[in-house]
């Protein structure tokens, strides 16, 4: 839900939200989220040392975050 420069609940359309309607209908009639999250699969494992460092236990999941030297130029 946004909020405007009051802080009141809005649409994205810019309209007032009415939070007396339940169910809130009068924004999108779309869903505000769907998840998906396979099983973890325990294979790939770092050593407790190594997982404390890289901050997850699962070779898979060790995504860094190199930020500026992704970006060409």
């Amino acid at each position: 839900m946004q909020q405007n420069q009051n802080g009141a609940a809005c649409c994205p359309g810019g309209g007032a939200a009415d939070m007396t309607k339940f169910p809130y209908t009068s924004c999108s009639p779309l869903p505000l989220a769907m998840a998906y999250a396979p099983m973890q699969q325990w294979e790939g494992l770092y050593d407790i040392d190594a997982a404390l460092v890289r901050g997850t236990l699962f070779t898979a999941l060790d995504k860094p975050f190199i930020g500026e030297e992704a970006v060409p130029g």
